[in-house]
């Protein structure tokens, strides 16, 4: 259901871009690709914390069935200097 909505969204800001803005289709589907990029890589990085908790729950708590999984690591910072530039970042 979320990649169809998505889908249907991005659709239609390329709609718009062309149809709205009197833009050529080109300019339509860069902003379709480009939103639908997005749209996919927000997907598939949310985090699964809660599900992951919930499942913990019902295992120890409800007595159902499966095995304890347990939290990742924390996140960690860092940082690096380079030729021209320093880099800050985070990991998790």
């Amino acid at each position: 259901m979320t990649h169809g909505l998505n889908l249907g969204v991005n659709v239609a800001a390329g709609l718009v871009t062309v149809l709205a803005f009197d833009r050529p289709w080109s300019d339509g589907l860069i902003t379709l690709a480009i939103s639908e990029t997005v749209s996919l890589l927000n997907i598939f990085s949310q985090p699964t914390r809660a599900r992951r908790d919930l499942k913990n729950y019902e295992i120890r708590y409800l007595g159902k069935p499966g095995t304890y999984r347990e939290a990742a690591p924390a996140p960690a910072w860092y940082f690096s200097v380079c030729p021209g530039g320093v880099s800050i970042g985070l990991k998790f």
